[in-house]
C-alpha cells in the first residue's frame, strides 16, 4: 500500500511538473524549428568547417583552438586584442569535439536557457500563460535567433545577462548570500565577455542595496562585487605582465572613431539622422552618393586608415591604441556640442530593423535592386521603417506602464537601467552602433512589448466597446 502511495505522489509531481513547464517546452521547440530554417535560410548549415568562418568568428575560433593546442590564447597574434570570455567557452566545449557542429549545439543549449530565464524573469512582470509571450516573441524574431548558428559572443552574453538579473530577484526574495556569490561568478564572467558590463555591476547592486538597506545586504554586495573585480582585474593584471595594458580589449580606435563625429558638418550630422530615420537610399535621392559612402562607413574607413598610419611610423599596436586614446579624447573636448549631436543618430541605428541575415535595413537598396523604380523603393523603406518605430513605440509604452505601476516599479528598475546602459554606451562609446550591440537587452525589449501590447489592446478594446455601446 505504501509503494503505491509513493507511487502516486511520484506519478503527481510529474504531471505537476509536464503541466507547468509544457509551455515554455512547446516554445523551445518551435523556437529550435525556427533557428534551423533560418539558419538554412542564411546558408550557415553549409559552414561545417573552421575555415568557412571569417572576421570575429575566425578570431574566436583560432584563440580557443590556440588554447587548447598550446594552452595559450595566443592573442598576439591578432590585429585586435578581444575578451577572453568567449574564447574559453569555445575552448571548453572544443574540448569535448573539436567541430563546429559542437560550437552550434552550445549556443543552441545557451538559446534554450535564454527562453527558460526569460519566462522565468517574465512571470515577475505578467500572470499565467502571458509571460509566456516575452520568450515567444524573441524566438520568433530573426535578429535574435540568427545567433544561434553563428559563431559569436552574443548568445553566450544574454544567457550570462539573464542568469544575473534572476539571481538579483532571487536575493531580493531570500537576502540569501549564495546567489550573491553565484551572480558575482556570471557578471565576472560577463565582463570578461562583454567589457563594458563591468561599469553596470556597481548600479545594479547599489538596486539591491535600495531595496534592502543593512549591513549585512553591503556585506553581501561586497562579496559579489569582489568575486567580479578579482576575476577581470586578475586577467586585467595578466595583460600588463604580458602586454603591457591592464584592459581586457583595446579601445583607443573605439573612442577616436567615436570622436570623429565631432567632427562632422552640421550638413553630415543632418544627412546621418536622415539616414538612420528613413535609410541611406532615401538619402542618396536628394544627395546623390551618401549611400555609397555614409557617415559611418567613411568614418569606419578613416580609423582604419589612421591605425595603419601610426603602425608605419614604427609604433606598436599598444602604443597606437594610445595614441588614437589621446587623440579622442582631445577631439571630444574641442567639439563637445558636435560630438553630442553628432552620435545621436546612433541610438536610431542601434535600434534599426535587422533583415532576416541579422544585418542593419539601413543600406538597403543603395546601389543594388537597380531594376527597380526609385520611388518603389523609398515608399518600401519608409513603410518598413515607420511600422518597426511603431513597434519601438509599444516597447516604450511598456517602460512607461511598467514604471507607473508601483507594485512593479522597483522590480523593473534594473531591467530599465541596463536597456538605457547598453543603448548609451554604444551610442556614445562603443563601434559600430550596430543592432546586434543590443542582443543582450533584446529579452527586456519583448518584455516591455507585452507589456505595451496588452496595454494597447486594453485601450482599443475599451474605445470599441465605447464605440459599440
Amino acid at each position: 500500500m505504501a509503494y503505491a502511495t509513493c507511487h502516486e505522489v511520484r506519478s503527481r509531481l510529474i504531471m505537476h511538473a509536464i503541466k507547468t513547464y509544457q509551455g515554455i517546452i512547446v516554445i523551445i521547440g518551435i523556437s529550435i524549428l525556427v533557428s534551423i530554417a533560418g539558419a538554412y535560410w542564411n546558408d550557415l548549415l553549409s559552414r561545417t568547417s573552421f575555415a568557412d568562418w571569417s572576421d570575429d568568428s575566425q578570431y574566436y575560433n583560432a584563440r580557443a583552438l590556440s588554447l587548447i593546442h598550446t594552452g595559450s590564447l595566443g592573442e598576439e597574434q591578432a590585429l585586435f586584442r578581444r575578451p577572453p570570455g568567449y574564447p574559453w567557452f569555445l575552448a571548453f566545449v572544443y574540448a569535448f569535439h573539436e567541430s563546429i557542429f559542437a560550437a552550434w549545439a552550445a549556443q543552441m543549449l545557451l538559446f534554450c536557457g535564454v527562453l527558460f530565464l526569460l519566462w522565468h524573469i517574465s512571470k515577475r512582470f505578467l500572470e499565467g500563460s502571458h509571460a509566456l509571450l516575452p520568450p515567444l516573441f524573441l524566438a520568433l524574431y530573426w535578429g535574435f535567433h540568427v545567433h544561434v548558428f553563428s559563431i559569436g559572443s552574443e548568445m553566450l552574453s544574454v544567457f550570462l545577462l539573464l542568469h544575473v538579473v534572476l539571481l538579483l530577484f532571487w536575493y531580493g526574495d531570500a537576502l540569501r548570500v549564495r546567489y550573491l556569490i553565484y551572480a558575482g561568478f556570471a557578471a565576472g564572467l560577463l565582463a570578461l565577455t562583454k567589457p563594458v558590463f563591468l561599469y553596470a555591476t556597481p548600479f545594479l547592486l547599489g538596486w539591491i542595496l535600495y531595496r534592502n538597506m543593512s549591513v549585512k545586504t553591503f556585506m553581501h554586495a561586497g562579496v559579489c562585487f569582489g568575486i567580479v573585480c578579482a576575476m577581470v582585474g586578475g586577467w586585467a593584471l595578466r595583460t600588463y605582465i604580458l602586454f603591457g595594458e591592464a584592459q581586457t580589449e583595446r579601445i583607443g580606435h573605439v573612442v577616436y572613431t567615436r570622436a570623429l563625429y565631432g567632427t562632422l558638418s552640421w550638413k553630415e550630422i543632418g544627412l546621418h539622422l536622415a539616414a538612420s530615420v528613413t535609410g541611406n537610399y532615401t538619402v542618396d535621392q536628394f544627395s546623390p552618393g551618401y549611400g555609397a559612402v555614409s557617415v559611418p562607413r567613411r568614418l569606419g574607413v578613416k580609423r582604419i586608415a589612421t591605425y595603419a598610419e601610426l603602425r608605419n611610423q614604427g609604433l606598436t599596436p599598444a602604443l597606437a591604441e594610445q595614441q588614437m586614446l589621446r587623440e579622442g579624447i582631445s577631439l571630444i573636448k574641442k567639439h563637445p556640442l558636435k560630438f553630442m549631436a553628432g552620435t545621436t543618430p546612433l541610438l536610431i541605428d542601434l535600434n534599426t530593423l535587422e533583415n532576416f541575415s541579422g544585418f542593419p535595413i539601413t543600406p538597403m537598396f543603395a546601389g543594388t535592386r537597380e531594376y527597380i523604380p526609385a520611388w518603389q523603393k523609398v515608399a518600401v523603406l519608409l513603410l518598413l521603417h515607420a511600422g518597426w518605430f511603431f513597434l519601438l513605440g509599444i516597447c516604450a509604452a511598456g517602460c512607461l506602464k511598467l514604471m507607473r505601476d508601483v507594485s512593479r516599479r522597483s522590480l523593473f528598475m534594473p531591467l530599465l537601467f541596463l536597456i538605457l546602459f547598453f543603448n548609451g554606451l554604444h551610442a556614445f562609446i562603443i563601434i559600430p552602433a550596430e543592432p546586434r550591440f543590443l542582443v543582450p537587452v533584446l529579452p527586456f525589449y519583448f518584455l516591455c512589448f507585452t507589456v505595451g501590447i496588452k496595454g494597447f489592446l486594453t485601450c482599443v478594446k475599451k474605445i470599441y466597446s465605447v464605440e459599440v455601446s
